[in-house]
C-alpha cells in the first residue's frame, strides 16, 4: 500500500528529551497559619488570598463577561486550567455555585499546578476559616491525594467535575499537560513572590495549551502581563472596574496554537463522535475498568465476551495490590506510581472490601535503605506509604517470626477479584457467551462476527481488552504481545500459618488464610508463543517452585508434607516487550511504516501531521500480572484520549503506552 503523498505534512524537529527528574523534591509550603484569619507561606514569603469575597468578585467579573456566556451556550464539556491551587479557594468556589457558572447537566476537567501543595489537615483549617464553603471543602478532603509528586485525579459532584492536582515546579508541571483548555486562572501570588508561576516559559505553555477564543482570567493587571499576553496571542477583551485586590484582566486567544510537543506519530485521532455506540471486546478487569471509566462520564458500552467476568475470574482467589520501588526515575516507574495511587483510591470509592491488608517485601538491608532514600529524594510516593522495617517489626505487622530486612507497605494488600470487578461494572449487561471470531470494519462501522460468521454486534466504536486474544485479530495483530503462563498454588493452612496476618513477598508471595486457603506464588513462564489457557492445569512440579520461593520461615510453618493436597490457578497474562500496557488509538501498521519510513534516518525532518488511525479503534492490552494494579489507570487514560479531554498523567507517561511505540521502535532501529 502507496501512502498518499498529498498528506498535510509538517516540519519536525525533536526537542533534546529532557529526563526524568531524580532531584530531591520539597512540597512543603511552610505554611502558617494567622489569629486574623491568614494565611502565610513562607516559601513564597507571601500571604494566600484568602478572602473569598474578593475571588467571588473576581469570578463574577469573568464568568458573567459576554465571552464566557456564549462559551456556556456552545459547549456541555469545559476544561479549565489554573497556575497555582493555593488554599482551593478559586475551585472551591466554582464547586459551590456550579450550576450558576457552568449549568447542572454540564461537565468539567479542571486541572491546576501547585508547587508547594497544601496537606489535608492545612485544607482541615482552611474549611474551619470559610464556614460558608465547609461542604464543598469537606467533599474535597474526602478524595484528596496524599501529598506526592506527579497528576492526581479526583472525582468530585457526583463525576460532573474531574479535578486533576498536579504536585510538580510549575513549569514541569505545567508542560507535561496534554490536552486543550477553555479557560485559565493566573497565580494569585505576585511575580515577586512567584517568579516560577509568571515566567514567559508559562505563558508560552498557556499558549500551546489553548485553542481559539480561549479565555484568561488574571488578578494581576500590569503591563507585563500585558506584554505576556500580546506575544503569545492573547487580546486584552475586558478588565474589571472594581477597586484593587478584586480587579481582573481578562484576555482572550486570538488563533488555535500551533506548538505541540507530541511527535507527528504519536498524535491523536479526532475524539469519537457525541452518541457513539461504543463496545468493548474482553470482561476482564481492563474491559470493567473502561466501563466505570464511561460511566463516569454518563456513557455506556456494550460489553462482548465468550464468558462471564465472574465465571472466569472466581477461579483466581484473591488479587495482589502492591507497588513496586525503583532507586532510579523513568517512565515506568512513574506510570506504576500513578497506578498505586489510583487502584487505592478506585477501592476506597468503590468500597471494595479488603481480604487482607498490609504487604511485607523482603529484600536486604542495602536494597531496603537505598529504596527508602529514593522514595525520600523524589516524594514518588506520599510520606509512610513505604517503611523499613526490621525483623523485630516483621513480627509485630505479620505476626509471624522471619529474619532479615524489609519493606512494609501498610495501604497494600490482597481484594477479591469477584467483588472488585462486579462492582466496577455496576450493574453493566453482559452478552453472554459470545466469542468473537472475526472483526470487520464496513460502512463506517464495525461488526463483530462469531465463528460461523453470525454477525454479534455492529458498532461506531471498538475497544478491544482482550489480552492475548488481541493477537487474534488483523486490526491489532501487530502489538507484540507475550504469554505470561503462571501458577497460582492454594496452600492448605496449618495452625501455625493461621497466625500470618499479612502478604508476604520475596521470591514467592504468600498470603493470610482467606476462604481456608493461603494463596502462594507464582511461577512464570515466558514466551513468545500464544498458550492456550484452558489447556494448563496446576502441577505438582510448579507447587513445588512456589514452596522453595517461599522465606525459609514460612516454608517451616505450612510444612511440605501436604503439598500433593494443594489445589491452584493456571493462567496466561498477555504482556508486552518492555513491561508496559498498551493503551490508546490503533494505527494502520502498514501505512504507519510507509508515511513514517523516513524515521529509520533520524526522527527530525518532514511527516505528516498525524498518522492514519483505524477508524474509532482502541485497545487496552498487556497488562501483565499487573492488571489489578494498573487497569484503573489505564482505562482513564484511554478514555481521556478517546473524548478528546486533557490526558490524567504526565504526556510522557501517557506516550509510554502508545500502542505505536513498536512501530516506531521498528523503523528507528532500521528492521
Amino acid at each position: 500500500m502507496r501512502a498518499n503523498t498529498q498528506k498535510a505534512q509538517r516540519f519536525f524537529r525533536p526537542k533534546s528529551p529532557e529526563p526524568v527528574s531524580d532531584l530531591p523534591v520539597d512540597l512543603d509550603p511552610e505554611i502558617s497559619f494567622h489569629n486574623d484569619g491568614k494565611f502565610f507561606s513562607k516559601k513564597r514569603n507571601e500571604f494566600y488570598l484568602a478572602d473569598p469575597n474578593v475571588i467571588y468578585s473576581q469570578q463574577n467579573n469573568f464568568f458573567n463577561h459576554k465571552l464566557f456566556e456564549e462559551k456556556k451556550k456552545a459547549k456541555d464539556i469545559f476544561s479549565f486550567g489554573e497556575i497555582g491551587f493555593g488554599l482551593g479557594l478559586n475551585f472551591i468556589i466554582i464547586l459551590k455555585n456550579w450550576h450558576k457558572v457552568i449549568g447542572a447537566t454540564k461537565r468539567l476537567h479542571y486541572f491546576a499546578i501547585e508547587s508547594f501543595p497544601l496537606s489535608k489537615d492545612n485544607l482541615k483549617i482552611a474549611k474551619q476559616r470559610f464556614p460558608d464553603l465547609a461542604n464543598e471543602y469537606q467533599e474535597l478532603i474526602d478524595k484528596y491525594p496524599p501529598i506526592h509528586t506527579g497528576f492526581h485525579r479526583i472525582w468530585l459532584k457526583s463525576s460532573a467535575v474531574a479535578l486533576t492536582l498536579i504536585f510538580e515546579p510549575t513549569w514541569r508541571g505545567i508542560s507535561q499537560i496534554e490536552g486543550k483548555f477553555d479557560a485559565w486562572f493566573l497565580s494569585q501570588f505576585s511575580n515577586e513572590s512567584a517568579p516560577d508561576q509568571w515566567s514567559p516559559d508559562i505563558f508560552s505553555e498557556i499558549s500551546r495549551l489553548s485553542r481559539k477564543d480561549t479565555l484568561i482570567c488574571s488578578s494581576n493587571t500590569g503591563a507585563y502581563v500585558d506584554g505576556e499576553l500580546k506575544r503569545i496571542g492573547y487580546e486584552v477583551v475586558g478588565a474589571s472596574g472594581d477597586p484593587s485586590p478584586a480587579k481582573v484582566k481578562i484576555g482572550r486567544s486570538c488563533m488555535n496554537a500551533e506548538i505541540t510537543l507530541l511527535p507527528p506519530w504519536f498524535a491523536p485521532p479526532p475524539p469519537i463522535g457525541p452518541k457513539s455506540r461504543i463496545g468493548i471486546l474482553g470482561g476482564g478487569v481492563a474491559g470493567a475498568s473502561i466501563v466505570r471509566a464511561l460511566q463516569r462520564r454518563g456513557l455506556q458500552a456494550e460489553i462482548i465476551d465468550a464468558h462471564l467476568f465472574n465465571e472466569r475470574a472466581s477461579i483466581l482467589p484473591v488479587a495482589l495490590i502492591s507497588p513496586t520501588l525503583t532507586e532510579k526515575a523513568n517512565e515506568l516507574s512513574n506510570f506504576y506510581d500513578r497506578s498505586y495511587r489510583s487502584v487505592l483510591a478506585s477501592i476506597e470509592e468503590l468500597g471494595a472490601e479488603w481480604l487482607s491488608r498490609g504487604v511485607l517485601k523482603i529484600k536486604p538491608k542495602q536494597m531496603v535503605a537505598r529504596q527508602i532514600d529514593s522514595l525520600i529524594r523524589r516524594k514518588n510516593l506520599w510520606d509512610d506509604a513505604a517503611t523499613e522495617v526490621t525483623a523485630a517489626e516483621i513480627q509485630s505487622k505479620t505476626n509471624i517470626n522471619c529474619s532479615g530486612h524489609g519493606l512494609w507497605f501498610a495501604e497494600a494488600g490482597t481484594l477479591s477479584p469477584v467483588e472488585y470487578l462486579f462492582k466496577l461494572m455496576n450493574g453493566q449487561q453482559l452478552i453472554k457467551n459470545q466469542k468473537v471470531a472475526q472483526i470487520e470494519f464496513l460502512n463506517d462501522e464495525w461488526i463483530l462476527y462469531s465463528e460461523r460468521k453470525r454477525e454479534i454486534s455492529r458498532l461506531d466504536v471498538l475497544i478491544i481488552t482482550a489480552a492475548l486474544g488481541s493477537n487474534t485479530f488483523a486490526c491489532t495483530r501487530h502489538i507484540p504481545l507475550i504469554g505470561l503462563g503462571g501458577q497460582l498454588s492454594l496452600a492448605n493452612p496449618t495452625s501455625q500459618s493461621l497466625a500470618l496476618r499479612a502478604t508476604i513477598l520475596s521470591q514467592s508471595y504468600i498470603t493470610p488464610a482467606c476462604g481456608n486457603m493461603h494463596a502462594v506464588g507464582s511461577t512464570h513462564i515466558r514466551g513468545n508463543q500464544i498458550y492456550d489457557s484452558i489447556a494448563l492445569n496446576p502441577t505438582k512440579e510448579g507447587h513445588w517452585q512456589n514452596y522453595k520461593n517461599l522465606e525459609p520461615a514460612i516454608q517451616t510453618l505450612l510444612g511440605k508434607d501436604d503439598i500433593c493436597n494443594w489445589k491452584g490457578y493456571t493462567g496466561v497474562r498477555a504482556a508486552t516487550p518492555d513491561r508496559l500496557p498498551c493503551v490508546g488509538p490503533i494505527v494502520d501498521p502498514e501505512v504507519f511504516r510507509e508515511d513514517f519510513a523516513r524515521l529509520r534516518h533520524g526522527p527530525q525532518g518532514r511527516f505528516p501531521v498525524a498518522p492514519k488511525y483505524q477508524p474509532n479503534l482502541f485497545v487496552s492490552t498487556g497488562l501483565g500480572s499487573r492488571g489489578f494494579l494498573t487497569a484503573e489507570l489505564s482505562s482513564e487514560i484511554l478514555v481521556s484520549q478517546m473524548l478528546g479531554e486533557p490526558w490524567p498523567v504526565e504526556r510522557a507517561v501517557a506516550l509510554s503506552l502508545s500502542p505505536s511505540r513498536f512501530l516506531y521502535r521498528e523503523l528507528r532501529s532500521h528492521k
